[in-house]
Order: C-alpha cells, then structure tokens, then sequence
C-alpha cells in the first residue's frame, strides 16, 4: 500500500511539474503577439514600404511577454523570421512594457543594400528563446544603395542685395538658401527643413520647438527619381554661429523619428554692410568769355580782336596793290 502511494506521488509531482513548464507566458490582455511597421507609413497592414539605406524603421509589437527583453531583427521575406531572422548589429534589445507593447526603431544598414530585395521584421523574446518569434505582417524594400543626403548652396545675393563671396558652408542671416537633394525615396515622399543649433539626438529633436522651420518658397517633395530641389530662407534673427540645416520626410512623432534624415553643417555670419554704387562725375560747366570780359589793361576784348582783324585786311590790300604797280611799271608792257 505505501508502495502504491509512493508511487501515486511520484506520477502526481511529474504531472505538475510539466504543467508548469508548458505553461503560456503571460501575454498582455491575452493578445496574440504581433508585430508592425509605423515608419515608413504603410499604406495598410501587410502593405510594403520602401526607402534608401539610412532609413529609420520603426516597429511596433503587441500582446507581447511583459518586461520581456525583445531582440529586433530581419529576415528576407521569402524565407520569414522562424527560420531566417537575424540581428541588427549593434541594436540592443527592447523591452516590451507592461501592457504588452514595444517600439523600437533601426536605421537600415548599408551592408543590406541589395535593390529591390525585400524584407521582413521580426521580435525575438531574448530570454525567452524557446517563444516562437513574432513577425512583422508589413515589409520593407530597399530603393537605393546611397543615403539620402543634399548639398546646399548659397543664392547669388543675399536678403538684402549684397553680393556674396562667402565660403561653402557659410551663409548670410536672412539670406536663401538652394537645397539639391538625392535618394529621398520613394518618389514623391513630403519633406521638411529645419535649422537646428546642433545634431539631433532623438526623434523629438527634429520637431518644434528644437527644431526651427525653415521658410521655403514652395512646399518640397521628392522626384520621381527621388531627386530634390528646393529654396529656403535662414532666419535673420538667431545669434551667429554654427548650425545644422536637416532636411526630412514629414511624418515624425515625439517617439518616432522620420524615415528620412539628412542633414548639413552651416555656418551663419553677419552679411557685410552693402558698398555705395559709384556713380559718374558731374560734368563741369565750360568756361565762356563775354564780350565785355575785360582784359588785364583794361581794354575791351572785343575791340582788341576786331582791331586785330582790320589789320590783317589792311594788310592784304597792301600787299595786292604793291603787286599790281610793280606788274605795271615793267616795260612791254
């Protein structure tokens, strides 16, 4: 008989123990955990976004293992994150909060520059690796193999018409400012520009009031080839010095950075007071002497030149008598 309830207690202990080793993880609201993409904006679940390396990726989970430690990932989408997730380097675990939800955010890397390869996001409970991992029902495409970047060039003047032999990089208060951008996909993405006193840190940094808009003179959105151009005035009223002009795609949250980041270092000077146009000189009066100018005896000028002229007539008429009595006084005549 006690042989028999050994036994019996032995069978029991057995049962008990697997029940508490199968037991479910405690899942918030008893949600099936899931996984999305918010950055890029899909245009629906399981809807494909697509952007340059560089671009920020931003997941959301839910009805995930409260306080659980969750390792992002990727994995080509043909093959899943079961059987082909793999880390991001360098991305730390995040954890899931205490209703179950988690948001983490990756710059794609430029080692996954393959064009047009699409993937998938994928969750992974790392201290729990035996939980199946959570996939992402939305993927993402890479479009180009470059960032997204832009350079920035002075307009030939400056607000207050002052020529402008500044140095790259440094600009005029006030003065506008042409941006030529590339890699800003996909086409026909809205974007932003901002002046910042430094680099931003976080996703809140890239809004206001950090972040200072920028005036343009037309709403700016990328080509189809993911080209941009655009015009922006700086501010003429901050404090001279460095800055940052970044210019990115419009859909970013206090927690949520924008897909799209570039940015430049600036330098913003005083502009040089303008310089006076030079202009022709007056044309000075020409001198004219009056006929009754007096000469330095006192004598009208006038009667002097026509006292000259009468004697050079006088003279002429001498000269051509003598010549006629001399032709006369010659014999044969």
């Amino acid at each position: 008989m006690g042989t028999l309830r050994i036994a019996f207690l032995a069978l029991l202990g057995l049962w008990l123990g697997g029940a508490a080793v199968t037991a479910p993880r405690a899942y918030a609201d008893d949600k099936k955990p899931s996984l999305h993409i918010v950055m890029p904006i899909p245009a629906g679940n399981g809807s494909t976004v697509e952007g340059p390396v560089g671009t920020n990726v931003s997941v959301r989970g839910e009805g995930l293992t409260l306080g659980a430690q969750y390792q992002i990932g990727y994995a080509r989408a043909d093959i899943g994150c079961q059987a082909g997730m793999r880390g991001f380097d360098g991305v730390s675990p995040a954890p899931a909060q205490q209703d179950g939800t988690l948001t983490a955010t990756v710059t794609w890397p430029d080692s996954l520059n393959s064009i047009g390869s699409t993937y998938v996001m994928c969750a992974q409970n790392a201290s729990q690796l035996g939980e199946p991992v959570v996939q992402s029902d939305e993927h993402f495409r890479v479009d180009s193999a470059d960032h997204a970047q832009f350079t920035a060039k002075a307009e030939a003047a400056s607000a207050a018409g002052t020529a402008t032999p500044q140095p790259d990089g440094t600009f005029f208060l006030g003065q506008q400012v042409t941006i030529t951008g590339k890699n800003f996909l996909p086409a026909h993405s809205k974007l932003v520009a901002y002046l910042l006193t430094g680099q931003a840190s976080g996703a809140s940094d890239l809004l206001p009031p950090v972040a200072t808009p920028l005036t343009t003179s037309a709403a700016i959105t990328s080509q189809e080839d993911g080209g941009v151009t655009a015009t922006v005035t700086l501010p003429d009223n901050v404090p001279t010095g460095n800055y940052f002009i970044y210019l990115v795609s419009d859909k970013g949250t206090p927690t949520i950075p924008p897909a799209l980041v570039a940015s430049q270092a600036i330098t913003i000077t005083q502009a040089p007071a303008p310089q006076p146009t030079a202009t022709a000189a007056a044309a000075r009066p020409t001198a004219t002497v009056a006929a009754t100018t007096k000469s330095s005896g006192g004598q009208p000028v006038g009667e002097i030149v026509g006292l000259g002229s009468l004697s050079v007539v006088l003279f002429i008429v001498g000269v051509a008598l003598l010549a006629s009595a001399a032709a006369m006084s010659r014999p044969g005549r």
